[in-house]
């Protein structure tokens, strides 16, 4: 759905050299194009976040709910005692 925006968007800019009322559609568009949902799940399971930010902000979220087992370096929650991938025990976190 993303992709179907950013491609209506960039034909309506280029309607808008024709008819200048295009680029407000354009503009819209974009910003549709720019706040849908991208697919997916992030690695603890809730949905990728949206927008301009949303990268970030999924990257900040999934280091804080997160940490690397030491076995096979996936990513598991920082609560488990157990590696879900490779089922070796998670040594707790130094604090």
């Amino acid at each position: 759905m993303k992709s179907f925006f950013w491609m209506l968007t960039v034909v309506l800019v280029i309607g808008g050299f024709f008819i200048p009322l295009l680029w407000v559609a354009a503009l819209v568009i974009g910003l549709l194009a720019i706040g849908s949902s991208p697919s997916g799940k992030r690695e603890d399971g809730n949905a990728r976040t949206g927008g301009l930010l949303g990268g970030i902000w999924d990257a900040a979220v999934v280091s804080n709910k997160m940490k690397t087992c030491p076995s096979c370096a996936e990513k598991i929650m920082k609560q488990a005692s157990v590696c879900k991938y490779c089922g070796r025990d998670v040594p707790d976190e130094q604090k």
